[in-house]
């Protein structure tokens, strides 16, 4: 009888477990949990001792609120005794921690800290609702078949491309055109010292922001069968997006398309009869624009929020703002000191800037200098 009450005290604590464990685990954010350990102090010497594994009994609990796991076994004697064993460890993460206080009483050593528990989801979405976009000018490739009447065509998808994405409701659309984008001449410019750049200007892409190139390449493939000669119109639309301020490729979208132009037989009639004329070759061209804009701009959606931390007045600072979906209280994560993570928090915010301050206040601001963080939402 014994042991039958002792199994149903170890079920139902593990039932008791688990169902916490999952109701935390459900919650996708991360969480900010304060929580105390303490350790006995044994003598002056282990006064050292006492304050760590204090340190790592507040680091266990604020572990266990990301989660529990259980690993447990029966087992029984030569007299049939049943005995339950079971290990209760974290299954969330820590990722980053403040001390708050530490103290001594009585014969204990306590330490209180603040902690961010929960997972870093690599592939989660940005929170921002539009994106700023500059649209330089396309870059066109043709065979030497290609004819100018096909080539007025594609600079009209180019000039397509855009009117979509300026009626797209998560795209605010600034045109350069026709300025192409010089990614090796931008790197290499200062423009302080610069003719071109103190005269006239020279357009630059801030951070946060978008440069959008389309690159629209167009062959014209002949195809023998027996008797009859096809040819074939190839078009490739590739739509690059490149960061602001680095220029490094963030997201693309290719659109490629294969028409019959006409065939080419010993029968004239049947020749003319299916020969396409230009404007179905335009409409066919142009019918899968909209879905390539929509494919870009969904892909968009999930480049993550990043940006530099810099120093302004002796505060850290990042060139993202509320014009990218940024607001007071927004989380940033970057690679940790002395955790896998330092986590930060918008504490002023402007239209292209924000403020942030690190979780743990006894960091050296120097250390995060440079370091690049990626913006996770809004608490």
């Amino acid at each position: 009888m014994n042991a039958e009450l002792k199994s149903y005290i170890y079920y139902f604590c593990m039932s008791a477990l688990m169902l916490f464990s999952s109701s935390v685990n459900a919650e996708p954010r991360i969480k900010f949990v304060e929580t105390t350990g303490r350790a006995v102090i044994t003598d002056d010497a282990s006064m050292t001792e006492a304050r760590r594994t204090a340190l790592e009994d507040a680091i266990f609990l604020a572990a266990i609120h990301g989660g529990a796991k259980i690993d447990g076994f029966s087992s029984i004697d030569r007299e049939t005794n049943l005995t339950d064993h079971f290990t209760l460890r974290p299954a969330g993460q820590l990722l980053d921690y403040a001390i708050l206080d530490e103290s001594i009483e009585d014969e204990h050593y306590k330490t209180t800290i603040r902690a961010a528990v929960g997972e870093i989801n690599e592939t989660e979405c940005s929170s921002r609702k539009v994106a700023q976009i500059t649209k330089f000018g396309a870059e066109f490739n043709f065979s030497a078949k290609v004819p100018a009447w096909l080539r007025q065509i594609a600079s009209e998808v180019d000039v397509t491309l855009a009117e979509l994405l300026r009626m797209h409701n998560s795209a605010i659309l600034t045109q350069v055109v026709p300025a192409k984008l010089n990614i090796n001449k931008l790197a290499s410019t200062n423009d302080s010292f610069d003719y071109e750049s103190l005269t006239r200007g020279r357009i630059r892409v801030k951070s946060g922001d978008f440069a959008l190139v389309p690159s629209i390449s167009m062959q014209i493939i002949k195809s023998k069968k027996n008797i009859e000669t096809e040819l074939f119109l190839t078009v490739s639309i590739y739509s690059k997006l490149f960061r602001g301020e680095n220029y490094s490729l963030a997201e693309s979208a290719n659109y490629d398309l294969t028409i019959k132009l006409r065939s080419e037989t010993p029968w004239r009639s049947f020749d003319i009869l299916g020969k396409k004329t230009r404007d179905q070759i335009k409409l066919s061209i142009k019918s899968g624009l909209d879905e390539h804009i929509n494919e870009l701009m969904k892909k968009l959606k999930c480049i993550p929020l990043t940006g530099k931390i810099k120093l302004q007045e002796n505060k850290l600072v990042v060139d993202l703002g509320q014009s990218h979906g940024v607001s007071i209280n927004s989380l940033a994560v970057s690679s940790g000191t002395n955790t896998a993570y330092s986590i930060l928090h918008v504490t002023e915010i402007f239209p292209n800037q924000a403020v942030i301050e690190p979780l743990n206040k006894s960091l050296e601001l120097s250390s995060l200098i440079g370091k690049t963080i990626n913006f996770m939402g809004s608490n």
